[in-house]
């Protein structure tokens, strides 16, 4: 930091919320069960099955069976799905809860998610492996 006249500057000072926040043990333990939910549940269980059924139901136009369509590529992709989903939304969801502030987490949530979309898209978007 830059000392001007013998005194740090504001806009320079360590954060004292983010400081209290890494040594709060039960406040990172809840961080962590936060992102082990998402991780297990969340997403194997809510978020791709319904990725999958829309992108079938577009897909398809909505003809008949694309609900079981999408069921089954979910079925098919889970594992690969999560192994991507790990690496970016684990660190992202730790970053948001532990070092956000609290205006900007909603749009960091909106930017990650924008680039997740564009990777997801390109790893299962092919019109032709989804028929």
């Amino acid at each position: 930091p830059q000392l001007i006249g013998g005194q740090v500057e504001p806009h320079q000072r360590p954060d004292p919320a983010l400081a209290a926040r890494l040594r709060d043990r039960r406040g990172l333990l809840t961080v962590g069960a936060q992102v082990v939910i998402d991780a297990c549940v969340h997403a194997p269980l809510l978020y791709y099955p319904c990725f999958y059924a829309l992108q079938s139901y577009v897909m398809t136009d909505g003809r008949r069976g694309w609900l079981g369509a999408g069921l089954t590529t979910w079925r098919a992709n889970v594992v690969d799905d999560l192994r991507a989903y790990f690496p970016v939304w684990g660190p992202a969801l730790e970053f948001n809860f532990v070092i956000s502030p609290l205006w900007a987490r909603i749009p960091f949530v909106a930017l990650v998610s924008l680039g997740w979309s564009c990777v997801l898209s390109l790893m299962r978007g092919d019109l032709e492996a989804a028929a």
